[in-house]
């Protein structure tokens, strides 16, 4: 059966079904029905392309040759099903759902998936618009490909698997990339600046990672792997949790993905081995300021966050030891409270503790997380099997560290390690260990 381009019929009121009914009839296809739920939507579209609106699947006209349904994933089975039988070729527009979900009682089904975000206000050049078809015999597919080309100038089968994947890849750059510009909108509302300020950065970087490619596009502190301005960034999200949790982690992808050659790049691989983690104090869990009180005893300032994430380990059975130069009543005291027993303070040669801790505990040094912050570390970092440390560590010690926090020490940065050997060892969110 040979697809007439004369008698098609439009299921939805949405912004695809909107621009879809635009497009057919500026391409001389006639629409004679248009079905929604709602009457009055479907009216509103039929009226502009002179079609029949109805909003009872029993009223779908049987006759037509081709049934679109631009529809949410999961109005797809429940609509096709209670549509009449039909001979005509039955398609659906999602990028994500299969072919099949289109009820099996039609023998011809298939996919038209035009690939842009819509919107009801926007009007928009079809010919430029990406159409992806699918079908569930040749001449069928045939007939898709010719209706596709009265719209648009591309025009490609391809099947469920690589349908997804385009979805999936146009929710990164279309989606993700709109929550980007959401947030930097927010952000500078905030300190009382204009959106408007962006757009040309916006504008200009797309242009660029069309014109080269979005790998050579990259730019910014995570590309040149700049710690100082990393580190600044967080700071100032310190109070905005779950964007924060964004920047580290797309700070993370863009440092592995252009440092390909970097102890950086493939950390993570390293994770699944540990079991003990060792921190140094001053500067690590806390932020290296000393305050001397009326008596004399210095004071440290320490993070909530960090505790908690030390208490979770604790509780899950990881070795942990603290190795400091540091020595006074108030770090004991902070130990005594997290449940860490393992402390070793007023250390002068942190190497040699470190090596008879891990003998009188039977732990390989590939099983080690070590995070220090300065030149006391070196060696004991080198020894273990994943030195890492925070964002404000000497030069030296970032030099040997195969991951370096985006956090600074007594800002996050004890957490953050744990957090992410949690994540890789399938941990963090387990119920039974957040349970206190």
């Amino acid at each position: 059966m040979t697809l007439t381009l004369t008698d098609v019929v439009i299921l939805g009121t949405g912004r695809v079904a909107l621009h879809l009914c635009r497009a057919f009839h500026n391409a001389g296809i006639n629409i004679i029905q248009v079905f929604g739920r709602s009457y009055e939507k479907a009216c509103s579209i039929a009226q502009t392309v002179s079609a029949e609106a109805v909003s009872n699947p029993a009223d779908i006209y049987p006759d037509a040759a081709l049934y679109v349904l631009s529809v949410s994933d999961d109005a797809i089975e429940e609509l096709s099903a209670a549509m009449p039988f039909t001979n005509g070729i039955v398609v659906h527009t999602s990028g994500f759902k299969s072919m099949n979900a289109i009820s099996s009682k039609f023998a011809r089904r298939g996919v038209f998936y035009p690939l842009q975000t819509f919107s009801m206000e926007r009007s928009l050049e079809f010919d430029s618009i990406p159409i992806f078809i699918q079908a569930s015999n040749d001449e069928d597919q045939m007939a898709l490909q010719q209706l596709g080309q009265k719209l648009s100038n591309s025009v490609q089968a391809i099947d469920d698997q690589q349908r997804r994947s385009l979805h999936l890849a146009a929710v990164f750059v279309s989606n993700f990339s709109n929550a980007m510009y959401d947030i930097g909108a927010a952000i500078v509302k905030e300190s009382s600046l204009e959106f408007e300020y962006l757009k040309p950065l916006i504008i200009e970087t797309a242009k660029k990672a069309i014109a080269v490619g979005a790998e050579a596009a990259q730019t910014g502190p995570a590309r040149r792997v700049d710690y100082g301005t990393i580190s600044a960034h967080q700071e100032m999200l310190t109070n905005k949790s779950q964007l924060a949790a964004i920047y580290s982690e797309l700070t993370d992808y863009i440092i592995r993905r252009h440092n390909k050659y970097s102890k950086m790049s493939n950390y993570k691989a390293l994770l699944n081995k540990v079991n003990t983690f060792i921190f140094d104090y001053d500067g690590v869990m806390t932020d290296g300021v000393i305050v001397i009180n009326n008596e004399g005893e210095p004071l440290r300032t320490a993070n909530v966050k960090d505790g908690y994430a030390l208490q979770l380990i604790r509780k899950l059975g990881y070795n942990i030891a603290v190795i400091s130069g540091g020595n006074s009543p108030s770090m004991y005291k902070r130990f005594e409270t997290l449940g860490i027993s393992d402390v070793f303070l007023g250390v002068g040669n942190k190497l040699e503790v470190f090596e008879n801790y891990l003998k009188s505990k039977n732990i390989l040094p590939e099983q080690v997380i070590y995070m220090g912050d300065d030149i006391p570390d070196y060696y004991p970092m080198k020894a273990c099997g994943v030195p890492v440390c925070p964002s404000d560590a000497s030069e030296e010690i970032k030099r040997i560290s195969v991951y370096i926090s985006h956090y600074r020490g007594g800002h996050g940065c004890v957490r953050d390690i744990i957090e992410q050997v949690l994540k890789v060892q399938g941990k963090w969110m387990n119920d039974e260990a957040h349970h206190w």
